[in-house]
């Protein structure tokens, strides 16, 4: 594919230059020990002669110099290495106020919410639009981009997202900023990436789907994950600014966003509930086995899961030690599965929270029973108020349910392995003691 022929095309471009840095690294080497060489000659040569090592030294520089352009390979390492900045010299935070950068990453040091940064950088926002099974997540367009790679830039996320709010105000600004429409919460393999390629394929010119930016995890894990006390009205500020920057677009057509989060960022829907109460939200689960197997067997998955025996998603200790269990005695299946778990219970908690406030915003999804049918898949559409009006729209969705949605770059989905793996008696146990068990309260 042309893509691919891209991207083959980058990479030897990048083994070239890494081959070139390397060779001048060790052309550059090469003539400092020449000059050292040199320098041992002359001082051998007269050794009644008094050298000044600062002369020397400037004489050697020169030497070397001379080599370097005689040579051809005058050329900064740097820039050898990578590749050229197309925004080099240009005002970065007016780029980011026209809406030429946009925020890639939230970052709070040390968790001190006032101090917390935005990265911006250019992502190329269209790329999803035609198909996103080829880009189904923010990483995957960011990964497109050098600018991101290599030259993307910071400020103070509070300032950047005041000045953007007074350009957005601006009668003739060409930017605005979109309001989210809908969050999606989900367990791990559980066809949350489907559902968010029919939301973009629906209407594309009016609709920007958000997948995995990391921005609620980012914000509310910070006080948390760093022991500090937290201002919970600055974190919800900072919330607030990040997704606003998130939103913005220099589209006219562009209305609608909606917000896919990873998995572990379900244990803070309490707080984008706070955040946007009036705003829809769908959390997407499946069979409690076939999720924890899945999780386990993925090897880079299972150590993100695992991290939680030094830094516990909130509430997770208390979560184990109230079911007669101790948290540092789990193995790797029952830590996992308290994971997911606790993150069910969180989903809960908040659906039965909207019900009592008469506030019908969540819904719970089933991948093997909403998922895997068209009429399904359109009433999950409706419920989350996605436009299906638009000339083509049921025909687009009916392609990408017959694509592999996450991860397969285009391809054609084969369906679910014909032959799986048994599940093992460490994943049933595990969910008899965790995950199962939360969705057996919810009658799941």
């Amino acid at each position: 594919s042309s893509r691919q022929k891209k991207s083959e095309g980058r990479l030897g471009t990048k083994l070239v230059n890494n081959i070139n840095m390397i060779s001048a690294s060790i052309r550059s080497l090469a003539l400092i020990l020449l000059c050292n060489h040199h320098f041992l000659q002359d001082v051998l040569s007269s050794p009644g002669t008094h050298y000044s090592v600062e002369d020397k030294e400037q004489e050697n520089l020169r030497f070397a110099e001379t080599e370097l352009y005689e040579n051809g390979m005058n050329n900064n390492l740097m820039e050898m290495q990578f590749p050229s900045d197309e925004h080099d010299g240009q005002d970065k935070w007016e780029l980011v106020l026209s809406g030429e950068l946009s925020l890639f990453q939230v970052h709070i040091p040390m968790g001190i919410l006032d101090d917390a940064t935005a990265s911006f950088c250019k992502i190329d926002k269209s790329l999803p639009k035609d198909d996103p099974s080829r880009f189904p997540t923010y990483g995957d367009m960011a990964s497109e981009s050098d600018s991101c790679a290599y030259y993307s830039v910071s400020f103070k996320l509070r300032d950047i997202a005041k000045a953007a709010r007074q350009r957005d105000a601006s009668s003739s600004s060409k930017t605005h900023s979109m309001e989210p429409k809908g969050f999606i919460f989900h367990q791990p393999h559980s066809g949350s990436s489907l559902l968010t390629n029919a939301i973009t394929v629906a209407s594309p010119s009016t609709t920007n789907v958000v997948s995995q930016p990391n921005i609620v995890s980012s914000i509310f894990s910070a006080c948390h994950d760093d022991g500090n006390e937290c201002d919970s009205h600055l974190q919800m500020e900072l919330f607030h600014d990040a997704v606003y920057m998130l939103g913005r677009t220099t589209s006219k057509t562009e209305q609608h966003m909606y917000i896919r989060e990873p998995p572990t960022s379900t244990i803070y829907l309490k707080q984008v509930r706070q955040a946007f109460p009036h705003v829809k939200w769908v959390f997407i689960y499946r069979d409690a086995d076939t999720v924890l197997s899945k999780t386990v067997t993925a090897k880079h998955e299972l150590r993100q899961y695992l991290k939680n025996r030094f830094n516990a998603l909130p509430g997770m200790q208390e979560y184990v030690s109230n079911k007669g269990m101790s948290f540092e005695t789990l193995n790797d299946e029952q830590l996992c599965s308290a994971v997911l778990g606790s993150l069910f219970r969180a989903a809960s908690e908040e659906f039965d929270s909207a019900v009592s406030e008469d506030s019908h915003t969540g819904r719970f999804v089933s991948y093997d029973e909403e998922l895997t049918n068209a009429y399904d898949i359109h009433q999950i559409l409706n419920f989350l108020e996605v436009d299906l009006s638009t000339e083509g729209a049921i025909e687009r969705i009916e392609t990408q349910r017959k694509k592999k949605s996450n991860g397969g770059r285009g391809v054609a989905w084969e369906g679910e392995d014909k032959n799986p793996s048994p599940v093992s008696h460490a994943v049933r146990n595990a969910n008899a003691d965790f995950l199962q068990t939360e969705m057996n309260h919810r009658k799941l």
